[in-house]
């Protein structure tokens, strides 16, 4: 239900510890790939490397950083760090929906933040 709901969304991650740029594109690709089909992931790839890019840019993820990430239906998905944006906002809804799989999909990479995010 959370992933097919209509309308705006919002993810907001706060970092609780120092991660790289690089490290945080790899564990949120493993997270996309472990619960997205290959169809799902080929039809969202520009938009996937265009936010990895962008993750990567950032040279490290402090402890206590905001990282949020949000969707408007006549936008698309807009990535802020610390409440400053990071490039246009990347067009699609199925972008958006393949972001919040890879946090409460099928297979999560932290069962317990799925349960936290699902209220459960």
């Amino acid at each position: 239900t959370a992933i097919d709901a209509q309308g705006a969304k919002r993810m907001v991650l706060v970092m609780l510890r120092d991660v790289s740029g690089e490290q945080f594109a790899e564990s949120f690709d493993i997270a996309l790939q472990a619960n997205n089909s290959e169809a799902q992931l080929a039809e969202v790839k520009e938009q996937k490397d265009d936010l990895f890019a962008r993750i990567r840019a950032i040279s490290e993820a402090k402890k206590g950083a905001t990282i949020v990430l949000d969707y408007a239906p006549s936008s698309g998905t807009t990535l802020a760090i610390d409440g400053a944006v990071k490039g246009k906002p990347m067009p699609g809804e199925a972008f958006y929906r393949a972001i919040l799989r890879s946090w409460v999909g099928e297979n999560p990479t932290q069962e317990d933040m799925q349960k936290g995010l699902l209220g459960g």
